[in-house]
């Protein structure tokens, strides 16, 4: 079974703005390293989430789902 990633626009934002405050800083000579460490981000998280996280649901709520 294929596992998908969904990240939020939240996320995706402050992983720009991350690159942006370190090339700024100077942490990267040029943008597209900024843009390379934000693939390894992606790539390190695609590759070592393994399973959903997910709780158990309140008993109240548990005719609609056992968990969320």
């Amino acid at each position: 079974m294929e596992e998908i990633i969904i990240y939020s626009e939240e996320f995706q934002q402050s992983i720009e703005e991350l690159v942006e405050i370190l090339y700024t800083k100077g942490y990267f000579g040029f943008r597209v390293d900024g843009e390379s460490y934000a693939d390894k981000i992606y790539d390190f998280i695609d590759f070592n989430v393994t399973k959903p996280i997910s709780k158990n649901s309140p008993l109240a709520y548990q005719k609609l789902g056992k968990s969320f």
